[in-house]
C-alpha cells in the first residue's frame, strides 16, 4: 500500500481533491473517477487522511504533476526518449501495437469514425509527434484531427478465405512502420465480413444453369449476418498494455453514445501525457539522476552481451527483430506449487517463475551471468485513471552466480 502521502498526491494528480470541512473528510470529485476499488480505499483510510491533512496543510508541489504550457515544444519523457532513440537505429515496426476486434451484427460506421475521433482528440499523446530541433528532440502536440477509417469489403469471399484474408491483412497493418516525424499514433481499419454460413453457386460456371445458381445464391444471401473486424494499430511510444483497457472502455463508450445521438458522457482530462514528462525531467535531474544513472550502471557493469544459446542457425549480420512467441499451460495443481515454493522463498508468483526461466536459459546457454529482459509499469499507473499513459518501463533483473550454469539449485535462482 502506498504511504498516505503518496496516495494523496496521486488523486491530487487526477483531480480528486481531498481537504478538510467542518472537520469531516471532503471529496470533490467526477463521479467517474470515484471507481468502487478507489471509494473502499478512502473509507478505509479515512483516519489516516484526516490525520495527515491536519498535520500538513500543504503538499510538496514537487511531487504533483500541474498542466504545463502548450505554446512551446515538450521535452520527451525517458520512456519516449528510449523508444525514439531505437526508431532511429531502424527498429521499423518492432514497436507497433496491434489490435482487433470483431462485431456481430450491423455497425454505424460515422458513429465509429466520430468515437475514433473523439479518442485522439481527448488524448493528445495520439496527436503526438516527435521532431529534433538545435540538437534535442520534442514532442510537437497537432489540433485534433478527423481520423479516416478505411473500409475493405471481404463480403464476395468463403468462409475459410475470409479468415485468411483478415489474417493476412492484420499481419500487414502490424508490420507497417509509423513515420514519429508525421503520423497519428493511431491507426484503424474496418473490415466487412459476411457470416458466410450459406451456399454461393454464382461462380459454378459450366453446370448450365448459372441463372438458377444466381438466384439461390441470391436467397441465401438474404440470411447472410454482417460481421465486422476493427484492426487498431497504436505505436508504443504514445501507448503501452496499460492503455488497451482505456481505449477498449472509451471505444465502446463513446461508440454507444454516438450511436444513440447522444454527447460524449466521459469528462475533460485535467492532466496530459506531456505533463507528465515535463514533471518527469523537472523531477528527474541533478543529483537525483545522477544516483539512479549510478546504480544501473553499477547493477549493468560487466554485463554479457549476448546469450549465446545453442540455435539452429548463426545470427544474421543485421538484427532484424523476427521473433515468435509459444503459449503453453500450466495447470491449477502445478501453478499452487509454484505459489507455494514462492512463498517458502519470500517471492511473488512472477518472481519465482522468471527466476526458473533464468535457470533454463543459463542451462542452455552454459552462461553463468543471465539478463532477461522484462516489463514494469509504474505504481501510479492505476491512478491515471482516464488518462492515456505511456509509462511502461523496460529493466533487466540480472541473475548470476558461478555454479548457475552447472548447478542450477531453485533456492539459488529465488535469491537472485
Amino acid at each position: 500500500m502506498n504511504s498516505i502521502f503518496a496516495f494523496l498526491s496521486e488523486l491530487n494528480e487526477q483531480g480528486i481533491k481531498v481537504r478538510i470541512v467542518d472537520d469531516q473528510l471532503g471529496i470533490n470529485a467526477p463521479q467517474a473517477l470515484l471507481t468502487p476499488e478507489l471509494t473502499a480505499e478512502l473509507k478505509a483510510r479515512k483516519a489516516e487522511i484526516l490525520t495527515f491533512l491536519r498535520q500538513n496543510q500543504t503538499v510538496d508541489t514537487a511531487l504533483v504533476i500541474q498542466p504545463v504550457p502548450r505554446n512551446e515544444p515538450l521535452p520527451l519523457s525517458f520512456s519516449q526518449q528510449r523508444l525514439w532513440f531505437l526508431e532511429q537505429l531502424g527498429s521499423g515496426a518492432t514497436y507497433t501495437i496491434p489490435a482487433a476486434f470483431k462485431v456481430a451484427g450491423p455497425l454505424n460506421v460515422p458513429a465509429l469514425t466520430q468515437t475514433l475521433t473523439e479518442i485522439v482528440r481527448r488524448h493528445e499523446s495520439l496527436r503526438t509527434t516527435f521532431s529534433q530541433m538545435a540538437g534535442e528532440t520534442w514532442q510537437l502536440i497537432h489540433t485534433p484531427p478527423s481520423v479516416e477509417v478505411p473500409i475493405i469489403d471481404l463480403q464476395q469471399l468463403s468462409e475459410a478465405e475470409q479468415t485468411a484474408e483478415v489474417q493476412r491483412l492484420a499481419r500487414q497493418e502490424t508490420l507497417r512502420p509509423f513515420d514519429l516525424s508525421s503520423d497519428l499514433m493511431l491507426r484503424a481499419t474496418l473490415l466487412h465480413l459476411c457470416d458466410v454460413n450459406r451456399s454461393v453457386h454464382h461462380s459454378s460456371a459450366g453446370n448450365g444453369n448459372g441463372l438458377a445458381a444466381t438466384a439461390h445464391a441470391t436467397r441465401n444471401t438474404q440470411h447472410a449476418t454482417e460481421n465486422y473486424v476493427l484492426l487498431l494499430t497504436l505505436h508504443h511510444i504514445a501507448a503501452d498494455g496499460w492503455s488497451l483497457g482505456l481505449l477498449v472502455r472509451e471505444l465502446t463508450t463513446l461508440y454507444s453514445a454516438f450511436a444513440q445521438g447522444r454527447p460524449s458522457p466521459l469528462p475533460e482530462l485535467s492532466i496530459q501525457y506531456a505533463d507528465f514528462a515535463a514533471w518527469q525531467r523537472n523531477r528527474l535531474q541533478g543529483e537525483l539522476l545522477a544516483e539512479q544513472l549510478t546504480y544501473w550502471k553499477t547493477q549493468l557493469a560487466g554485463a554479457p552481451e549476448l546469450l549465446q544459446l545453442p540455435t539452429d542457425f548463426s545470427r544474421p549480420p543485421v538484427q532484424t527483430f523476427v521473433a515468435n512467441k509459444f503459449d503453453f499451460p500450466i495447470d491449477m495443481e502445478r501453478t499452487q506449487q509454484l505459489r507455494q515454493l514462492g512463498q517458502r522463498s519470500g517471492t511473488t508468483l512472477f518472481m519465482t517463475l522468471l527466476a526458473a526461466f533464468q535457470v533454463l536459459l543459463a542451462r542452455y546457454s552454459g552462461q553463468d551471468d543471465i539478463l532477461a529482459h522484462s516489463l514494469r509499469c509504474p505504481g501510479h499507473a492505476n491512478r491515471w485513471g482516464q488518462r492515456w499513459f505511456r509509462g511502461g518501463n523496460a529493466y533487466p533483473p540480472r541473475c548470476g552466480c558461478p555454479f548457475l550454469a552447472r548447478n542450477p539449485r531453485r533456492s539459488t535462482g529465488l535469491r537472485q
